[in-house]
């Protein structure tokens, strides 16, 4: 594996996160603090074990992986899914009705 387990499931949780945004079609954005309570697990994780130097469980890398994993790869396709490439101009859509259709 080129990356460690907690890359790998972000990567996980962005593929198939990807398919069922593309699937499903909800494209909506959360709340900052929603955001923040996927990643916050995920960063606590990784500087504690910098910092205290302790070898963290494959279970919890995982874990906090796929809840950061989501997050991001959220926020990514909803900002994806918000522009309008119109031949040389690039505008962000204000209405997600648009982006649907």
């Amino acid at each position: 594996m080129a990356v460690c387990i907690r890359c790998f499931a972000v990567y996980l949780a962005g593929f198939f996160l990807s398919l069922a945004m593309f699937k499903y079609r909800v494209i909506r954005l959360w709340s900052l603090p929603v955001y923040l309570l996927f990643i916050s697990p995920a960063l606590a994780d990784f500087f504690l074990e910098k910092i205290l130097h302790y070898h963290s469980l494959t279970f919890l890398r995982v874990f906090t992986g796929l809840l950061a994993g989501i997050a991001l790869f959220h926020l990514l396709l909803v900002s994806i899914a918000t522009i309008k490439i119109d031949g040389n101009n690039i505008e962000r859509i204000t209405s997600i009705e648009d982006t649907v259709s």
